[in-house]
């Protein structure tokens, strides 16, 4: 399941990289019978924003312009500027 959810990740990537963003639910399905790509956002105060249980940040929101980021420990979106009050992760899962 982890490769699958990979996958959807590495495919979301490079579809938001050429602005042109599939059905998300059908490449899911597609992927194993009539599983879904799951997704939510998770906004908190400062530097870092963690996904819920079983949820993968598949791209991270800082404010004050900072487009620095990296994911931390496979669940947590990190800004890499200083003096940003807001994170916001965009977390999915593959779900069933």
């Amino acid at each position: 399941m982890k490769m699958k959810l990979l996958l959807c990740v590495v495919l979301l990537s490079v579809a938001t990289a050429v602005d042109s963003i599939p059905d998300l639910s059908s490449l899911a399905a597609a992927l194993q019978g009539n599983s879904k790509l799951v997704c939510t956002g998770v906004s908190t105060p400062g530097l870092s924003a963690t996904c819920p249980d079983g949820y993968i940040p598949t791209t991270c929101v800082c404010t004050k312009g900072c487009v620095s980021w990296s994911v931390q420990r496979e669940n947590t979106c990190l800004c890499q500027c200083p003096n940003v009050d807001m994170t916001t992760a965009r977390c999915c899962k593959v779900g069933y």
